[in-house]
């Protein structure tokens, strides 16, 4: 474990910017971090639940897809990144 002094962490954390923008690949959806804002991405289990047989198993790429879709399609989440891994 690495221990970093305090004296070294405040002055870098004051002159971090307030606000920072994270854009797609073709930078034509912008999305603001604003100090104090919060946003949501959905979580990465390594398993899913079928919902055919209520089992649990391994997830597959076709999990992967209807994940993504599903995301992409919530106006509350913010950010798709990998569902599964």
């Amino acid at each position: 474990m690495v221990r970093i002094p305090e004296e070294f962490i405040q002055p870098a954390l004051e002159r971090l910017p307030q606000d920072l923008a994270l854009y797609n690949r073709e930078r034509t959806q912008r999305i603001d971090f604003q100090a104090r804002a919060s946003f949501m991405g959905a979580g990465t289990p390594v398993n899913v639940v079928d919902l055919e047989t209520g089992e649990r198993r391994a997830a597959t790429r076709q999990d992967v897809r209807n994940f993504v879709t599903l995301q992409d399609a919530l106006p509350q989440v913010d950010i798709v990144r990998p569902t599964v891994t």
